[in-house]
């Protein structure tokens, strides 16, 4: 069977490789691979982790990743094989696979929320052989949930982004609809986060981006203000602005530069939300932290039961469509969608296609 992995951490591409053919036990389900997007998870992937404060840096390995990776967690595909208890799901079924697996054991994963699973790495395309390839396997049954008539190469992306946008969202509702939200970054994940603060009614959603390329997707989403940032913008240029100061923030780039201004402009007894993954640090006051009440959270994906929201949002025609980017997979567009994200020219959701 064929399959594109990073063989160490480090390596600049993918390499393509043989996997042999599985036969599923239990609830265990085989799918066979149609979508599999590509997410800038994949950059630290390869790069092999996550820049932190002072130099540091989290390794993946010491989080658990075993190389070669086989990557690739914005799954859909039709069901191939199941194993002998998996008896709510049918061969033929066009599912999206829920990557993002914990121990299952742990009370974490007991009451569903698998993504914070602190006793093992176990996600699909990071721990365990991801979609990069002809088919997949999935653990148990449940962990597929069928797309009905919704197109799947817009439910694979729900794996990933959808869930992610709609956890961050999640954080900071019920807000007075006319308060100001901010959203930083109009990439695929923002701009599925400004559609769902609008189905959920809200009506002041404010965009930052460096990029002006989504602004136009940003206010169609829902947007009311997008304004075009750039490095030696300061907090005063940038609170000028937007006018108001932000109730929440959804920080969907969460680099150190990014996380300290926006701390910044956040109103008092406001939330920021941060979800991105491009790493670093910043200083905040432990005093002003208390006195103006503010709160910090941290969002990391989703759970099951998110997917399962999202999809059904997407299905009741709640969820507009983001620009989704199609290519075949092989290993030449694999390599040069990975080389584009890690070079920031990523706009909108790439999913491969077998």
């Amino acid at each position: 069977m064929q399959a594109y992995a990073v063989q160490k951490p480090g390596d600049e591409w993918v390499t393509e490789i043989s996997q042999t053919n599985h036969e599923p036990q239990g609830a265990e389900v085989v799918v066979t691979v149609r979508n599999s997007g590509v997410c800038h998870t994949d950059i630290h992937l390869a790069k092999g982790g996550y820049d932190l404060p002072g130099g540091e840096f989290l390794s993946m390995a010491d989080r658990g990743v075993s190389y070669p990776v086989v990557m690739g967690h914005e799954i859909s595909g039709t069901v191939d094989r199941v194993g002998p208890d998996a008896t709510d799901i049918a061969i033929g079924d066009t599912v999206v696979v829920y990557p993002w697996l914990g121990c299952g054991k742990c009370e974490s994963c007991g009451i569903g929320a698998e993504n914070l699973c602190s006793e093992e790495l176990n996600a699909i395309g990071i721990a365990r052989p991801g979609g990069y390839a002809h088919e997949v396997v999935v653990p148990h049954q449940k962990y597929c949930v069928n797309l009905q008539e919704l197109d799947p190469v817009w439910g694979s992306t729900l794996a990933c982004s959808g869930i992610t946008s709609y956890s961050a969202v999640r954080r900071i509702l019920p807000q007075d609809q006319d308060a100001p939200v901010l959203v930083c970054g109009a990439g695929g994940v923002g701009l599925t986060a400004i559609a769902m603060l609008s189905a959920k009614g809200h009506r002041n959603t404010m965009v930052i981006d460096q990029s002006s390329d989504n602004f136009a997707l940003a206010k169609e989403h829902g947007a009311r203000l997008t304004v075009r940032t750039n490095p030696s913008m300061d907090v005063a240029q940038l609170s000028e602005a937007l006018a108001s100061r932000p109730v929440a923030i959804l920080d969907f780039v969460n680099s150190g530069e990014t996380a300290q201004k926006h701390f910044s402009l956040l109103a008092k007894g406001g939330t920021m939300v941060q979800v991105g993954l491009f790493g670093g640090g910043f200083t905040i006051s432990t005093a002003l932290l208390t006195l103006q009440q503010r709160s910090i959270v941290g969002s990391y994906v989703g759970t099951l039961s998110d997917l399962q929201d999202v999809v059904q949002l997407a299905l009741d025609g709640h969820l507009p469509r983001p620009p989704i980017d199609t290519q075949s997979m092989n290993i030449d567009n694999l390599n040069a969608a990975l080389t584009r994200l890690a070079e920031g020219k990523g706009r909108g959701r790439l999913v491969l296609q077998t």
